[in-house]
């Protein structure tokens, strides 16, 4: 439109010009009064008509500019949702935009409780406290707009909230004047809100309600992974007890039930004064308690061990070692590759890779009766794989499987390492010692030290 205007009523004052020029004032056009007259006339109307154009183009470059804004902000937000990013971060980030975006004077970011049908009040942006409220959360049914919202999944917007019964005598007495409420809603699910208040009176075009119901469908979709990765480290947390049960059963509990086995057994044999047999007894009592407790330690410090607490995994494996060579007197040395040092695994692969490697430094304290353990860590088609190898006893696998599962927690490495996608396998022999190999899939887009 703006280029046929510039073309089409251009040629149309010409051609008339033209006609004036050479008919109506043909007699007189070379008098100084006819070209005064004919200046005067389209003097204004290229003056008006340049006004308009320009007005046009500049109304166009910031609309074009506002669109630029938008899909800046809107590329922001989505790259903050793929970074590692706390959740609290993301919406902080996508609430500073829009802000800025609109021009607004403040905003806020909830995210909905279903299951206490509350909205917690996540970020803000010049925002008072005393609308927040002190705990920052909200029962739907006390606030009308916000469940509105909630419950049809489409944006609410109040020129004046000072007229609007929905409002509370707080937000009435706020010094804001109009509002813009959207959901955040991703596949049909509403999993938040994002409120917009300015100070003036303002209305917000369809062009700008569709922009931030995009942007919400992305933090929709953020709220939504971080539900579900919550979810997961539920479950990854319950999985993790269940196994330290299995442990704790397969070792305290059988050393435990052999301890009172023996304790009636000494009380027989002292109350047949069979003294010498009740001190071999008690000695080996005391050999089962000494070994309890050592187990007891070593489980303490396991569990102490976490691998981003130290910077992670090699970090914390090495500091493990320090600990674990001060209490059994073994020999720990410990090889890994420049590509080893620079890889990185999930959390979830960290702290179930140590398990492996601690089971392992306690089945060497325990069964091999060894002088030296060496570690080895390369990486290996994409994957970290570490080898436990140690100078002990050894045994045959083979009266292993017929003995059956579980022996020397290796049911439990094997459970772990398959529980990160990784393998697990044990090669022993008879008098040249055993080896323990796990690896373990390489995560490329991890960053160290940070929690998504």
């Amino acid at each position: 439109m703006l280029k046929f205007a510039t073309v089409v009523p251009p040629v149309g004052f010409l051609v008339a010009f033209a006609y004036l020029s050479h008919h109506v004032l043909l007699e007189s056009v070379h008098t100084a009064v006819a070209l005064s007259a004919l200046i005067a006339i389209s003097a204004p109307i290229i003056y008006f008509f340049s006004r308009w154009v320009f007005a046009r183009i500049e109304a166009a470059e910031n609309r074009a500019l506002s669109r630029h804004r938008e899909l800046l902000l809107l590329n922001t937000v989505a790259g903050a949702a793929s970074q590692p990013m706390r959740l609290e971060q993301v919406l902080q980030v996508a609430v500073d935009g829009a802000v800025e975006a609109t021009g607004v004077s403040g905003g806020l970011v909830c995210i909905l409780d279903e299951a206490n049908e509350e909205l917690l009040h996540v970020a803000c942006r010049n925002i008072p406290d005393s609308l927040l409220g002190p705990l920052r959360k909200v029962k739907l049914e006390a606030d009308a707009i916000g469940n509105q919202v909630v419950k049809t999944g489409q944006p609410v917007q109040i020129r004046d909230i000072t007229l609007d019964p929905r409002v509370g005598a707080k937000g009435k007495k706020s010094g804001f004047r109009s509002l813009l409420s959207l959901p955040l809603k991703s596949e049909g699910k509403v999993n938040g809100v994002m409120a917009l208040v300015s100070k003036e009176p303002m209305t917000f075009d369809e062009s700008q309600v569709s922009f931030l119901l995009t942007m919400g469908g992305q933090l929709a979709a953020a709220i939504e992974r971080a539900k579900l990765r919550q979810q997961i480290a539920d479950i990854a947390v319950i999985e993790e007890r269940e196994r330290i049960a299995r442990e704790m059963h397969d070792g305290l509990g059988q050393v435990l039930g052999y301890i009172n086995t023996q304790t009636l057994a000494l009380k027989r044999l002292l109350s047949d004064n069979r003294i010498e047999e009740a001190k071999e007894e008690a000695t080996k009592m005391e050999e089962a308690a000494r070994e309890l407790y050592a187990d007891v330690r070593e489980g303490i410090l396991g569990l102490r061990m976490a691998p981003h607490r130290e910077g992670g995994f090699l970090p914390a494996l090495n500091a493990y070692i320090i600990r674990f060579e001060e209490m059994s007197g073994i020999s720990v040395t410990l090889a890994s590759s420049e590509e080893a040092l620079n890889s990185h695994l999930s959390p979830s692969a960290e702290v179930q890779l140590m398990r492996i490697v601690q089971e392992a430094l306690t089945n060497v304290r325990k069964h091999s009766k060894a002088n030296s353990v060496r570690i080895d860590v390369d990486c290996i088609d994409g994957r970290l794989a570490i080898c436990v190898s140690d100078d002990g006893d050894g045994f045959d696998p083979a009266r292993l499987q017929i003995a059956g599962w579980p022996r020397f927690g290796l049911h439990t490495m094997g459970e772990r390492a398959e529980s990160v996608g990784g393998t697990f396998k044990v090669d022993s022999e008879t008098g040249s010692g055993t080896r323990v190999s796990v690896s373990i899939p390489i995560d490329e887009h991890s960053w160290t030290g940070v929690i998504a």
